[in-house]
């Protein structure tokens, strides 16, 4: 019964007129609460903004964005994935040897960050810069993306509901009156404020606005005029809107994935960012790399990057070919090198290797660019040679006839030479270089057999016939046939060898016939044999994830292990060391070399003036070697410039493996590059 007398008296008062009375006047207090809130304020239940790049004007020089920064860090401003690099076995090691610290000095990162860690000091209490600051960050504008007097564009940070209510009281002035000492705002109406003189912006004035949840911090008013308007047209003919970026940015993210998004308009971006690659630098590399592709031809690029254990940075951009070359445009509007040409050449390729790259386009113009990098005294010494041979022209002539051997595409591995020494090996000089192996699919064994005979009947005028060359054919299995060229004047090995492989038509040049064993016995080992797995470098997780990123082919391809490369990097930095050494005591051993070689030369060759190429090059080695050993500093600075060179590469051994691919297809260039911190 007193159920029922509870229940009875709820009813009496639900439906008693006081009841309603009060209801009614409770709904009025909060409405005018909110409208209240609304007038003096914001409108605390408004939509957020659902894409920052909506209210951004699609003519803009650059957009970088990073949605959700603020739980992509530890603690700030350290990023969350440099707990993979802390938990990596060879962190410790690089890290006491500081490479990493000169890494972060040379390239402007470490100050970054430190600047950074100070923004903390700078906020109100009670606000989190993770939290209420960083749930996205993006910058626009025109012309530089630079920070100073300069700088024509804006900020945009996703405010939290304190950083909203924070911004809209500043249009109280007993607000701003509160504010730190050095730090003026004005009310200029219309919910925006002008900071005079603004520090970040090389002093000249800011201005503060908001559109949503957004805030916007611009150089120009106009900026925030232009969001606003862009946000009541829902985005109409904003750059969320363009191709350009929609497509080779979001276009290629899946759901959750909030990586560090990219669009920049090169024609303004080279200004600042400069030319790739570096149409200043001799290096061979940067001098090769150039004929055939810079970036002076891009219109844009555009794409991600993402900050996490397997990082992955993708651009894409459109090309002018009329500012490329004959031979760039034709190399790049012609076909890559596709997935399953790829794979072929990977599935004969030992796991052992600590890299492997494959390049588009017909042998014979890869020759040709190539050469024509070569000094020209060598090239004019090597077309003398050729032609007094009297079966070719010159060098041109027989780089034809090689290129011709092969088809569009080839591919080369790099394995560090570890393989024990013995008395059949081949006598060399220990240069510290890699085991390679230059692969490509046959298309004209005629050329083929043409220059196997011509290499064979002048390799003795080529090596200076010192008594060491040789020749020698080795028969391999699945008939396979291999010639070893051998010669002390081949660096690191002292041999060339030449295989056939009919079954796969294929002619591999490597200069090593240990690795061509290995070659061979990978090439025919079947892939469901559980060894298959260990031993194919094609069956590797890394090598498959390239592969994955790479899937439609490409016009360049590079994978690589640099934890693999050690075993070569650590004799290359005594190499490179020494060689450095030389040159700073070239000086001082200017006067004492000419005494040595008399000596040398007596000692090693009876006093003979007349060397051929191959004992030049050992009486070269000696004084050399006989100088360090005199040289008192040798030691102490010998030891400073290892570590200095090892510092180079240190950083590198954080990275189980890394990939590249770059692909051209109807004028949009696209390329991926990815790493995975090694464990």
């Amino acid at each position: 019964m007193a159920e029922f007398g509870i229940l009875d008296r709820l009813r009496d008062l639900f439906a008693s007129r006081r009841f309603m009375w009060i209801l009614t006047i409770s709904l009025a207090v909060l409405v005018a609460l909110y409208l209240l809130f609304v007038t003096l304020f914001f409108n605390p239940f408004e939509a957020k903004l659902v894409d920052s790049a909506t209210i951004v004007p699609s003519q803009v020089d650059y957009f970088v964005r990073w949605r959700e920064a603020g739980s992509q860090f530890g603690e700030f401003p350290t990023p969350a994935m440099w707990s993979s690099v802390e938990d990596s076995s060879a962190f410790p090691e690089v890290q006491s040897s500081g490479a990493l610290t000169a890494l972060g000095e040379s390239s402007g990162l470490g100050g970054v960050l430190e600047q950074l860690g100070t923004l903390s000091a700078y906020l109100p209490i009670g606000l989190s810069l993770k939290d209420d600051l960083l749930q996205e960050v993006a910058v626009a504008g025109n012309g530089a993306l630079r920070f100073d007097s300069g700088f024509e564009g804006m900020i945009m940070l996703r405010g939290s509901f304190k950083v909203k209510a924070g911004v809209s009281m500043l249009g109280f002035g007993f607000v701003r009156d509160k504010l730190p000492e050095g730090v003026q705002i004005e009310d200029i109406g219309g919910g925006l404020y002008r900071l005079p003189q603004f520090e970040a912006f090389g002093f000249q004035d800011a201005y503060l606005g908001r559109v949503k949840d957004m805030i916007l911090l611009s150089s120009r008013r106009e900026l925030i005029d232009v969001a606003k308007d862009l946000d009541q047209r829902s985005g109409q003919d904003s750059l969320a809107q363009s191709s350009n970026f929609h497509d080779n940015v979001i276009a290629w993210l899946g759901p959750g994935e909030r990586p560090l998004e990219v669009f920049l308009r090169w024609d303004t971006a080279q200004k600042q960012f400069g030319t790739f690659p570096n149409p200043e630098s001799d290096g061979l590399v940067s001098r090769f790399l150039r004929r055939f592709f810079t970036t002076d031809m891009l219109r844009f690029a555009a794409g991600y990057w993402k900050l996490e254990k397997e990082m992955e940075l993708r651009l894409s951009g459109d090309l002018d070919y009329a500012l490329g070359d004959d031979f760039q445009k034709s190399w790049l509007e012609g076909s890559p090198v596709g997935a399953q040409r790829l794979k072929d050449y990977a599935d004969m390729v030992p796991a052992s290797s600590f890299a492997f790259a494959a390049i588009a386009g017909d042998p014979v113009d890869l020759l040709l660019e190539l050469y024509d990098l070569t000094p020209e005294d060598l090239r004019q010494s090597m077309d003398r040679g050729v032609a007094d041979s009297g079966q070719y022209q010159g060098m041109v002539s027989l780089l034809r006839e090689i290129g011709g051997i092969y088809k569009p595409g080839m591919a080369v591995a790099l394995r560090p030479n570890t393989y024990p020494v013995d008395e059949d090996s081949p006598e060399n000089d220990g240069a510290p270089v890699p085991l390679f192996a230059v692969i490509g699919k046959v298309r004209n064994m005629g050329a083929y057999e043409r220059v196997y005979e011509y290499l064979r009947a002048n390799w003795a005028n080529f090596t200076g016939r010192n008594g060491n060359q040789s020749v020698q054919t080795v028969t391999f299995g699945g008939g396979a046939k291999g010639t070893s060229f051998v010669s002390r004047l081949i660096p690191g090995t002292g041999e060339i060898m030449v295989l056939q492989i009919p079954t796969l038509e294929v002619v591999i040049v490597t200069n090593s016939a240990l690795f061509a064993n290995d070659i061979i016995n990978v090439a025919f080992l079947d892939k469901k044999q559980p060894r298959a797995k260990r031993d194919k470098l094609l069956l590797q997780p890394s090598f498959e994830e390239a592969m994955e990123k790479n899937r439609n082919g490409a016009h360049f391809f590079l994978w690589a292990s640099p934890k693999a490369a050690r075993p070569w990097l650590e004799p290359l930095s005594i190499g490179d060391a020494e060689q450095a050494f030389k040159l700073e005591r070239e000086a001082a051993w200017r006067s004492r070399r000419p005494q040595l070689e008399k000596q040398l030369r007596q000692s090693m060759f009876e006093g003979r003036t007349a060397l051929n190429p191959g004992e030049e090059a050992q009486l070269l080695d000696a004084i050399d070697d006989a100088l360090l050993k005199e040289d008192s500093s040798t030691s102490t600075r010998l030891s400073e410039l290892v570590e200095i060179q090892r510092k180079g590469w240190l950083p590198s051994q954080l990275l189980e493996s890394m990939y590249l691919g770059f692909r051209v297809s109807r004028r949009s260039a696209e390329m991926v590059l990815g790493a995975t911190v090694a464990d």
